[in-house]
């Protein structure tokens, strides 16, 4: 599987247009190549791609317009600053594949209307393109959330029929996790137990046997619970019935552990003082006082990457702000403490 771009810099022609221009840029792949693309890699694959759309250009309003862009940017092709092509591959037999983050952090601006371009490199071989929108059926979470594609997907079936907006109104939107994340919860029940967080998608296989909180080693302990602080922002905010739900369902299913009092997990001793860049709060709710712990928040800021730290520090922001509104007895507020993990990860990251 692969991704690559191109890009046009002249006027916009009309979308027939350029669909002319891809299906020629199709036939003329399937002439040269099909019989070839068994063996093709991916990078070779995007090579094909923008030369076969360039020749197809000639004498065109895409000609010398045509250029890759590389993998780091979406979409792999873009013409005329307007229309965009993701290049993309699979090995199985089939026209599914897991695309691009729902994030779209790295598209090109300007452009507004994008195509698939799909290579299937397993017998029998075979290349198309089709809208963009209209190939993605479901989000995929492996280190973050990602579009899943079908091109065979049939018309009405798309990801947004199912959540009742466009693609253009989801990917414009100020935080697009937003209604995916609402999408998630009602597709699969407990689906926030496992989101974009994790280190790098990774799975952790539970052991065998249960095991209780109180036998952990320390260092375990606060392992579990650093994870646990990133995965579920809400035990930073005030008490309710439900408040620790999610993390005892996670901890039995990823970990087999059984813990008797979770409350005691987070805030053990109630309230303590908190020293943030040399200012002493005092009277802080326990739970508070693992962000100024080294060893937790460096584990927090590896567990939350990019995007996802910027979505996790806005539900912290507001449990935090609830929790603290409620208590009387300290000066500590959710902007000193967004203002500390943003300048910390700032110095640890540059981000």
């Amino acid at each position: 599987m692969f991704t690559n771009f191109i890009i046009s810099t002249n006027g916009k022609p009309t979308p027939v247009e350029f669909e002319s221009l891809l299906q020629h840029t199709v036939e003329s792949i399937s002439d040269e190549y099909e019989r070839n693309l068994e063996n093709i890699s991916s990078q070779a694959f995007e090579v094909v791609v923008e030369e076969e759309m360039r020749k197809a250009a000639k004498k065109t309003p895409f000609e010398g317009t045509i250029k890759l862009i590389g993998k780091l940017s979406f979409p792999d092709i873009v013409a005329k600053e307007y229309y965009g092509v993701e290049v993309k591959t699979s090995q199985g037999n089939n026209w599914q594949v897991i695309g691009n983050s729902v994030l779209e952090s790295n598209r090109i601006p300007g452009v507004e209307r994008i195509y698939l371009f799909f290579g299937k490199t397993k017998p029998p071989c075979a290349v198309r393109y089709r809208r963009y929108e209209e190939c993605i059926y479901d989000v995929k979470v492996t280190h973050s959330p990602r579009y899943a594609i079908d091109m065979d997907l049939e018309p009405g079936k798309t990801l947004f029929d199912e959540m009742g907006i466009s693609y253009d109104a989801l990917r414009e939107s100020e935080d697009p996790f937003v209604p995916i994340l609402d999408y998630m919860r009602r597709k699969v029940p407990h689906a926030e137990e496992k989101w974009w967080f994790g280190k790098k998608g990774e799975e952790i296989a539970a052991p065998l046997t249960m095991r209780f909180w109180s036998e952990l080693k320390e260092k375990e302990k606060k392992n579990i619970r650093t994870i646990c602080l990133a995965n579920f922002p809400e035990v930073f905010g005030p008490s309710s019935p439900s408040k620790y739900e999610k993390v005892a369902a996670f901890l039995v299913k990823e970990y087999a552990i059984v813990c008797s009092s979770l409350r005691d997990m987070f805030t053990a001793g109630g309230k303590a003082d908190l020293n943030l860049d040399g200012k002493c709060f005092q009277k802080v709710p326990k739970v508070f006082t693992w962000l100024d712990d080294s060893e937790t928040l460096l584990g927090l800021f590896e567990q939350l990457e990019g995007d996802a730290f910027r979505h996790w520090l806005r539900e912290f922001k507001k449990e935090a702000e609830y929790h603290l509104n409620r208590k009387e007895d300290t000066t500590l507020t959710a902007d000193d403490l967004v203002l500390y993990l943003s300048s910390r990860r700032i110095e640890r990251f540059g981000e």
